[in-house]
Parts: C-alpha cells; sequence; structure tokens
C-alpha cells in the first residue's frame, strides 16, 4: 500500500501543472492517508530531535494560527459562503501528509526527479499553446496565466537549487544536467506566461545560484560572476516573445509613472491598474480596521464603491486588491494581516534554523523552503496568492513535504 501513496506523491508532483486539480487532489489523499498512519509513525519514526520537534511546532504554529485566526473572523463576520471556509483547509489537513512520507521512510531523491518532470512538462505545455498561437499567453492546465507562471517560477527555483547543492551519489553530472534543463524550461514557461509578477524571483534564483556555483572565488570573482549571469538573463529577455516579455515590462512601467503623475488613472491592465486596486482595498481597510469588513463584506462594499465613484469605475467585475496583505487587512483588518504575517514568518523560522546544516541534503532542502517562503512573498506583492486554491495548495503541501523529508534525513543520519 505504501508504494501506492508514494507512486500517488511522485505522480501528482510530476503533472503538477499539466492535469486539472492534482495540486489539490493528491495532497489530499496522501494526507488522508496519513491520518491513519498517526498511531504507527509514532512507534516507527517518532520525532526525538529537539530543533527538528521546535521546527515542526513552528510550522504548524504558523498554519493553525492563519487558519484559526481565519475561521473565527469567518464566524464573527457571518460567512456563509463555503469558499471562506475551503480556503482554510490546506492548512488543517496537509501537514498530515508528512506522517505518510515518513511511515514510507520516502528519500528525496525520486522527488527530485519529479519535480524536474513537472518543470519540464509545463515548459514543454507553454511551448505547445506559443506555438498554437502566439498572441496567446501559457495558463498551463491552470486555465490562467499568472496561477501557471508564478507556479513555474517555484519548480524553476527548486530545480536549481537542487542541482547546484544536492550530493547525487551516482552519475551527479548528469542529474544536474537534467535539474538545470528542468529549470530553463519551467523558467521559459513563466516568461511565456507574460506573468511578470513572478520574475523578481527568478532574478533572487538567479543570483543565488551564481553566488554558490562562484563560492570559492573572491567576493569580486563572485560579484562578477552573478553580473554576467543577470546580464545573459536580460538578453534571454530581449530574444524572448516581445509581447510576452519587454511590451509588459515596458507597459508596466510607463502605467506606474502615468498613475503616480496623474494621481490615479489607469493606462494599462496590469502595474497602474493594481494601484488602483490597492488603494480601493487600503480604503475599506481604513474603514473596519481592527477586524476588516469581512469577505463578503468588503466584497458588496467593493461592488458599492465600483457602481457609485467614478475613480473605480475602470475596476470593473475584479473584486480583489491583487495583494496578499492588502485583501488581508480588507477581509480580516489587523487581525487577518497579523495572521498572515505570521504564517509566513513561522514557515520562514521553520527552515531558517537548518540552512547551514552539514548534511548537504537537509542543507538543500531548507533553503528550497527560504526560497518557497520568499517567492509568496514577492508573489504576494501583484496578486493574493493566500485566496488561490492553487498557490494556498502548492505552499502549504511543498512547505510539509521539505520538512517532512528533512526529518527522515535527521532519522537516518542518526541511526548512522
Amino acid at each position: 500500500m505504501k508504494r501506492l501513496w508514494h507512486g500517488l506523491f511522485l505522480l501528482g508532483t510530476a503533472l503538477l501543472l499539466v492535469v486539472p486539480d492534482i495540486y489539490f487532489a493528491a495532497p489530499a489523499l496522501l494526507s488522508l492517508a496519513g491520518l491513519f498512519l498517526a498511531r504507527s509513525v509514532r512507534a516507527s519514526a517518532p520525532i526525538t530531535d529537539p530543533a527538528l520537534r521546535a521546527s515542526w511546532s513552528t510550522l504548524l504554529g504558523g498554519f493553525f494560527a492563519f487558519a484559526g485566526c481565519g475561521l473565527l473572523l469567518n464566524l464573527l463576520h457571518g460567512e456563509t459562503d463555503p469558499g471562506a471556509y475551503e480556503r482554510l483547509f490546506p492548512f488543517l489537513l496537509f501537514p498530515a501528509m508528512a506522517r505518510t512520507i515518513r511511515a514510507g521512510d520516502w528519500s528525496a531523491h525520486p522527488w527530485l526527479a519529479a519535480l524536474g518532470l513537472a518543470a519540464l512538462l509545463a515548459g514543454a505545455h507553454a511551448a505547445w499553446e506559443f506555438l498554437t498561437d502566439p498572441a496567446i499567453r501559457a495558463t498551463g492546465a491552470t486555465g490562467n496565466a499568472i496561477k501557471f507562471g508564478h507556479s513555474a517560477v517555484i519548480l524553476a527555483a527548486f530545480c536549481t537549487l537542487a542541482a547546484l547543492l544536492w550530493p547525487f551519489p551516482n552519475r551527479p553530472a548528469l542529474w544536474r544536467a537534467g535539474l538545470l534543463a528542468a529549470a530553463l524550461a519551467a523558467a521559459q514557461a513563466s516568461l511565456l506566461s507574460g506573468s511578470k509578477g513572478g520574475w523578481p524571483v527568478l532574478l533572487l534564483v538567479i543570483l543565488l545560484a551564481a553566488y554558490t556555483l562562484a563560492r570559492r572565488r573572491s567576493l569580486w570573482q563572485r560579484h562578477a560572476f552573478a553580473a554576467m549571469t543577470l546580464a545573459a538573463l536580460v538578453v534571454l529577455g530581449l530574444l524572448a516573445p516581445a509581447s510576452m516579455v519587454r511590451d509588459r515590462i515596458a507597459s508596466g512601467v510607463n502605467g506606474a509613472i502615468h498613475w503616480v503623475q496623474s494621481g490615479g488613472e489607469v493606462t494599462e491592465g496590469s502595474v497602474s491598474l493594481r494601484f488602483e486596486l490597492w488603494s480601493l482595498g487600503l480604503r475599506i481597510f481604513g474603514e473596519h480596521p481592527l477586524v476588516g469588513a469581512g469577505i463578503a463584506g468588503k466584497d458588496a462594499r467593493w461592488a458599492e464603491l465600483v457602481a457609485t465613484e467614478p475613480r473605480y469605475a475602470v475596476i470593473g467585475p475584479l473584486t480583489s486588491a491583487d495583494n496578499d496583505m492588502i485583501d488581508a487587512l480588507a477581509n480580516g483588518g489587523v487581525v487577518g494581516g497579523l495572521s498572515l504575517l505570521l504564517c509566513l514568518c513561522c514557515t520562514w523560522l521553520a527552515f531558517w534554523r537548518w540552512r547551514h546544516h552539514a548534511d548537504a541534503q537537509v542543507l538543500t532542502l531548507s533553503r528550497m523552503g527560504l526560497i518557497l517562503v520568499a517567492a509568496y512573498a514577492l508573489f504576494g506583492l501583484s496578486v493574493s496568492v493566500f485566496g488561490i486554491n492553487i498557490f494556498r495548495a502548492i505552499f502549504v503541501a511543498f512547505a510539509v513535504t521539505l520538512l517532512a523529508f528533512i526529518s527522515v534525513r535527521l532519522r537516518k543520519l542518526a541511526a548512522t
């Protein structure tokens, strides 16, 4: 039976962006299995390391605090839409999938291969969409360019870190070459999606990779190598389809400048529009600063302002501020904003303590966790990631998976 769960785990990872809803279905099934494995895991693979216990307490504390505050706010505001409660589901259930991983004593090696395959499939799907119709943005199986492009960035980041840091025991050159090719494919998928809100993460990963590759060089050589790497990325962007990269960046910059100079006039559908969405979200937060207006209350007030005030008419049917923190503040006030910040900080701290571990596997997995949090913080500047199913599911599932693999590895190291 454990082989079946392992196969589902790897299949769910490999098909992450090319099969609809598998990002949720696979972790949910693995979590349900984990609920039934609680007793056997406590007996066969107990967590005895105090530092590891602290990491799990920190991670789960952040998840449960976020979900608990969300539940209390929903009840306080009398939310009746099931979606208001469904968004808390991954934070409460998905941590149980760690028990399935620990019970199976799974190695991270096959998972890395599945990540690489997921990145290659995402790149192939994006290329096929572009060749079919160069005018459209790639969406994969998600049906949305932002969901697809941002998630592809996570795959690119993980594949890059694994290629540079993981201690592959057999054929390391082949593994590294394959994972770097997968990272490039995922980066291509993000570029073809046109979701520029995720591209700063690509810059972050490339800089990290440059400094990692040159870590044995002098400081000026590391800076020089990083600069050359960034220059290569600029060239790649210039060679990419103009409508997907250059034109979108130029349009966003010009729109932002005009919005500031004109006092709020929206001229394009990306940056200047988001500035207007942010201003509306902050206005609603100002009206209900402590516990927010509630999800339904915020939506109603949002629709009222869009319908009655001419400056907001350009927003049209959009109902989100496209900013994680601003949406959290508008929906849940200071309480909602603090719960979101606590969730991100606790996830960061859960991996922070392992970032310099002597074991290369633990070090790599911890840095993946840190990149995951940094990426979501950056994503949250231009999209409400915790308000979207795929982003919530991937964040929780990957964070739990990474810490579960660290747990398995530390137990094996302690036994040797």
